[in-house]
């Protein structure tokens, strides 16, 4: 009952979210990189993904903010470095996840 549960929950975010398995993997990946450095920038990011080329995870990333699961701030000190970081919406979807 609960496999059926987490089936449904997960083709209803492909259909809220439209993310994918590499999506999965690149949110992963950012919130891992935020937690063990306290941040995580979009370059650190696209250097160490390695599920898709430079230019795929730059727009994946682009595509994770329009849809509020990760924030992108400038740097205080060097604006041309965004820093991203998990949302509100994307805790919501963990605990939703996890209720599963």
């Amino acid at each position: 009952m609960r496999i059926d549960k987490l089936c449904v929950a997960i083709a209803g975010l492909k259909s809220k979210y439209k993310l994918d398995s590499i999506d999965m993997l690149l949110i992963n990946a950012i919130v891992s990189t935020h937690k063990d450095k306290g941040e995580a920038t979009i370059m650190d990011i696209i250097k160490n993904f390695k599920a898709a080329s430079h230019a795929t995870t730059h727009s994946r990333i682009k595509k994770l903010v329009r849809h509020g699961l990760i924030d992108r701030v400038a740097d205080e000190t060097n604006l041309r470095i965004k820093k991203l970081q998990p949302t509100a919406k994307y805790n919501d979807l963990v605990k939703y996840l996890g209720e599963i």
